[in-house]
């Protein structure tokens, strides 16, 4: 599995596939939608518990050691869990798929009549009822019915029949030897053992393997099962190709464009590492429909033609056996309030993590948040597994975000407007984006249209992640800060999304590594600001520690662009130090401390020293941050002359800045009174004299005359 977010509509192909489960009827079950809001983070901290396998983060989420998990419910915790008045229980409809991913490159897999005869053998049926335990639907085609009418419910089906499945194999040659396993036609010996890599961390995909395996065996064909961890299974599938077959699962996103990612002949890299089409299928008629889908439809209409030819055809050939999509069921505490359940996600998606708060507390705190497995990279160049993607998600943004009741509707992010021209004549597609001008990076420089044109460069050379979303991209334009052009060399009314969806890396810091694959941002400090790594993004929250198989740390951002009005407008700036009388000549620091609406002190917001004199800004200072929502500034009063200032102090956080002012009455420097002083005698003589007054009236005349004469002289 790869990544499900809010600010990423295209929820695209993830690698690790979430299991299977019930949806219970019950009095803490989630069932209606709840209104969410595009603003947040509402708590202080994201602190995100790692663990090793679903049964321990079960256990933490029961006794209350964590708020919230990622991954579904197995049967049996359902039930335990239903009737617990602590847990909420929520289900969701999966846009995904678990399969048994077939290597065409192998023979006797490279054989369709072989590959149709593995079909005939996988009782979808017993999956549902047995593995699953009816938590899931059966998948008939690479694409299911829950996309809706690109679903083509016409494909050839493989319904269970060893007896179909004998009659294929024996037509095709691979006849039964005295021994009672089948012979290689083209040996005319004992067929191999085909290697069956089954992932040991998904129950669900173990037995379902296991139970594949059985079918194999029973009809002849002899089966080597391998069951091993997620990053072995990863190595001998995706990297060296070396199996036949594998229990895979895929997050897929909202278009169904993944035909074109996963399967086309355009996507393999064989034999270098890490293809999407690692199953190595190439067929030229479906390349054609899954481009034409992806890439020539102009409309509707013809996006849902080639979409049901290619699977058609996908059904024919059979390159791999869809299995299930699940029904699963997340769970959170009762006490986390504001969780939205996502179409397709679940509760654990990034509305959720803006929107949700602590009962009785509506800011600050933390959740906490249950991980199954570690995190393989936080590099989100090459990052790929869900729970990189799920830390990752939350530091960055995208350009269009996605309604998480309604898939098909995107929202503004960090482009505030679109505007897409299809040119059919060319086979062009251009794309507008319009962005907000009120987005800074966490290190507080300005998000302008130079860092979105500097980072789909990148994904161009250096991401094969990324690449489906920016391989057809032939020029980026950025004309001011504020607009970025993006030029396709496809018709496709989908395009937007694609561009639309990917993170966005700040150009400051990424265009620095020559290699950025290699870089490891998460442990390299930030170059100017204290307290940051280099891994900075615009998202809600920051990134401040991983440690290796126990936990992530972020924090809320208080320069996200959509942070939450009560929350900023609730910020206090208090003085410590700084009001008083100076001279010119002298500098003085001023110390404030920096509340959020909660009174915990708000670390790392850009703050500006502004002095005014009549209205006009004389000199600015931008404020370090001292720790525990401490800022200081220093203002240097060479050059100023004597008169009233003032001082204003601004905080920014979000899009809000908070204001507080005090007067700063400047005197002449001693030097510059003597100097006065001398003037005023030679002009005047003994002033106090000859008005005749006291000692103390002698001194004010002789300061006020002063204080005149310098006005004038510096006019």
């Amino acid at each position: 599995m790869k990544r499900a977010i809010i600010a990423l509509p295209l929820l695209t192909i993830l690698l690790a596939a979430i299991m299977a489960l019930p949806a219970p009827v019950s009095a803490q079950a989630q069932t209606q939608q709840t209104p969410y809001e595009p603003y947040g983070p509402r708590v202080d901290e994201l602190i995100i518990k790692i663990f090793f396998s679903p049964e321990p983060e079960y256990m933490a989420l029961q006794t209350g050691e964590i708020d919230i998990i990622d991954w579904p419910l197995s049967a049996a915790k359902v039930e335990e869990f239903k009737n617990n008045p602590d847990i909420v229980l929520a289900e969701y409809t999966e846009l995904g798929m678990f399969e048994f991913d077939l290597n065409n490159r192998n023979w006797p897999l490279s054989n369709v009549h072989f590959r149709k005869a593995l079909a005939y053998l996988v009782d979808k049926e017993r999956i549902i009822t047995e593995v699953v335990k009816g938590y899931g639907i059966a998948l008939d085609s690479v694409i299911g019915p829950q996309w809706g009418a690109i679903y083509n419910p016409y494909v050839k089906k493989y319904e269970y029949s060893p007896e179909k499945a004998a009659e294929l194999l024996d037509k095709a040659g691979f006849v039964m030897g005295p021994d009672g396993w089948r012979i290689d036609p083209k040996t005319g010996e004992k067929l191999r053992e085909l290697v069956f890599v089954i992932r040991a961390d998904d129950p669900l995909r173990q037995q379902a393997g296991l139970m594949f395996a059985e079918e194999l065996q029973k009809i002849g064909i002899p089966v080597k099962t391998e069951v091993v961890d997620r990053t072995v299974a990863y190595q001998r599938v995706m990297v060296s190709y070396e199996y036949d077959i594998y229990t895979g699962g895929w997050i897929l996103d909202r278009d169904g464009t993944y035909l074109y990612d996963l399967y086309t002949s355009y996507v393999d890299v064989y034999p270098e590492p890490w293809s999407l089409n690692y199953i190595g299928f190439h067929n030229d008629s479906f390349d054609y429909w899954a481009y034409k889908m992806k890439y020539a439809s102009t409309n509707f209409d013809e996006y849902r033609e080639a979409a049901w030819k290619a699977q058609e055809i996908f059904m024919d050939q059979v390159p791999m056996i869809p299995l299930w999509s699940t029904v699963g069921v997340k769970a959170y505490r009762a006490e986390l309030k504001n969780v939205i359940n996502m179409v397709g996600t679940g509760v654990n998606n990034g509305w959720t993590f803006l929107n949700a708060y602590k009962e009785g507390q509506p800011f600050g705190g933390k959740i906490v948040y249950g991980f199954k497995s570690d995190i393989e990279t936080l590099n989100p160049v090459i990052a790929q597994w869900y729970w990189d993607h799920e830390v990752l998600s939350k530091i960055f943004d995208s350009l269009i975000a996605v309604d998480p009741y309604d898939l098909q509707k995107d929202l503004p992010w960090l482009a505030e407007s679109w505007d897409v021209q299809l040119d059919p004549e060319h086979n062009e597609t251009t794309v507008t984006f319009h962005l907000r001008k009120d987005v800074v990076w966490q290190d507080g420089v300005p998000f302008t249209s130079e860092d979105v044109k500097f980072t789909i460069e990148l994904y161009q050379k250096w991401s094969p992640y990324w690449l489906p979303m920016v391989e057809n991209i032939y020029k980026v334009e950025a004309p001011d800060p504020h607009t970025v052009v993006v030029h396709f060399n496809v018709t496709s009314y989908l395009a937007y999304r694609w561009a639309g969806g990917i993170y966005i890396l700040p150009k400051h810091i990424w265009e620095k590594y020559d290699d950025p694959t290699q870089a490891r941002p998460w442990e390299e400090p930030h170059p100017t600001v204290a307290g940051l790594t280099k891994l900075i993004g615009t998202g809600p929250f920051i990134f401040k520690e991983w440690k290796t198989g126990e936990y992530v740390r972020l924090v809320w951002n208080p320069l996200f662009f959509n942070a939450h009005p009560e929350r900023v407008g609730g910020t206090t700036v208090e003085m410590i130090s700084g009001a008083g009388v100076s001279t010119v000549g002298e500098t003085r620091s001023v110390v404030l401390r920096i509340l959020d609406v909660t009174g915990e002190p708000l670390e790392g917001a850009p703050v500006k020293v502004e002095v005014t004199k009549a209205g006009e800004v004389v000199a600015t200072y931008n404020a370090t941050y001292l720790g525990a929502g401490l800022y200081k500034a220093t203002i240097d009063t060479s050059g100023f002359s004597p008169g009233d200032y003032e001082v204003k102090i601004k905080a920014r956080i979000g899009t809000y800045e908070k204001v507080e002012s005090f007067k700063l009455p400047v005197l002449p420097s001693v030097s510059e009174i003597q100097s006065a002083l001398n003037e005023v005698k030679a002009v005047a003589g003994n002033v106090g004299t000859a008005m005749g007054l006291g000692a103390g009236g002698l001194i004010l005349g002789i300061i006020a005359i002063i204080v005149a004469a310098l006005a004038m002289r510096r006019r």
